[in-house]
């Protein structure tokens, strides 16, 4: 249930708002995002390592020279390098507020193993390193958010703050807030 996980629930999560604009405050390598802004979201992704930033561009560059690909983004799709406890904080309470914010930080490795992550999850660690600021950023994207916060945790994670709800997965689980 990875980014796929995303666009199933994503429907639930929004159920009772009429968000547009969200942020992907953990953009990575564009999983998420680009799910988002295939179902019409206008969605800006954030990623804070410049060498996952320059790989997002250039994935997303090269999406947009596809004509099908580019159909079905729409233009809707944005890459910007930047922390994102930071670019949220700017924003917050002002015109520039998304609408929703989706949190996936990088996952601590699971302590009883069932199967080897896949590679370019290990690759991704490497390259960023674990997410220690995770708590920081959720409370940055609930001051910034207009309508909903949906962070992306393992199904064994300790809540960051108590959610309105949770969307349970086998192996993730979406822990909502309404701003």
């Amino acid at each position: 249930m990875g980014g796929r996980a995303v666009a199933r629930a994503w429907p639930f999560v929004m159920a009772v708002g009429d968000a547009r604009t969200v942020v992907d405050a953990t953009a990575g390598v564009l999983g998420d995002a680009v799910l988002l802004a295939a179902a019409g979201y206008e969605v800006t992704a954030l990623e804070r390592s410049a060498l996952v930033y320059l790989l997002a561009k250039d994935g997303l560059e090269r999406a947009e020279r596809d004509p099908r690909l580019a159909e079905l983004l729409g233009g809707r799709l944005k890459v910007v390098q930047a922390d994102a406890r930071e670019w949220l904080s700017a924003r917050a309470g002002t015109a520039d507020a998304p609408d929703a914010v989706v949190i996936d930080p990088m996952f601590p490795p699971k302590k009883k193993k069932s199967a080897l992550p896949r590679k370019e999850m290990v690759a991704l660690r490497e390259a960023v390193g674990a997410d220690l600021d995770s708590a920081e950023l959720l409370a940055a994207a609930r001051a910034a958010a207009r309508q909903r916060v949906v962070l992306k945790r393992g199904d064994d994670a300790p809540e960051l703050a108590k959610p309105d709800w949770s969307i349970e997965g086998t192996t993730v689980r979406f822990d909502v807030w309404r701003a």
